[in-house]
């Protein structure tokens, strides 16, 4: 049975001219690090009452992000991993029939894209969202460190009450 890849973190960035997109990858190893060696099961358990949120729920909704700041600041790819008009919250609900491994290996995907197109663009780069907001690279990825940051919040709790494991 598949099992998400076990992580070693690396300490966080204190330095240097990348510090932006740094942190992005520390965040980024610590979301992978508390949904890291699980089954489907564990993944798609949501035990943190009222809320339904699972790691797996939360691994697709990450994807989405990625996509969302890479096609914001390439113009490609056009859609959304998970999200749909119809149904906003389909990395959520929409779980029945799906592979946490290709879902998994879909996160590592936009991660990928994201680390390789955006470190070469300025971060006072601008581009208009969906909403019709303007923002800067430095905006948009500040969005996406506090998307993950948030996230691995919810996580947290989440690994806790699966396995009690702790830490950051």
């Amino acid at each position: 049975m598949w099992r998400t890849p076990a992580i070693t973190r690396t300490p966080f960035p204190a330095e240097g001219d990348d510090l932006l997109f740094a942190w992005l990858d520390h965040k980024r190893e610590t979301f992978l690090y508390k949904i890291s060696d699980l089954d489907r099961p564990a993944l798609q358990t949501a035990n943190v009452e009222p809320s339904n949120l699972t790691l797996h729920g939360l691994m697709r909704h990450m994807a989405d992000n990625e996509r969302w700041i890479h096609r914001l600041f390439t113009g490609a790819p056009a859609e959304d991993c998970f999200f749909t008009d119809d149904n906003p919250e389909a990395a959520f609900t929409d779980l029945a029939n799906a592979d946490p491994e290709a879902d998994y290996a879909t996160l590592l995907a936009e991660m990928a894209a994201v680390r390789t197109a955006l470190p070469t663009r300025d971060l006072d780069d601008t581009a208009v969202d969906e909403d019709g907001d303007k923002m800067t690279l430095r905006v948009a990825v500040l969005h996406v460190l506090e998307e993950y940051s948030r996230h691995t919040g919810h996580a947290d709790l989440i690994r806790e009450r699966l396995d009690g494991s702790v830490g950051h």
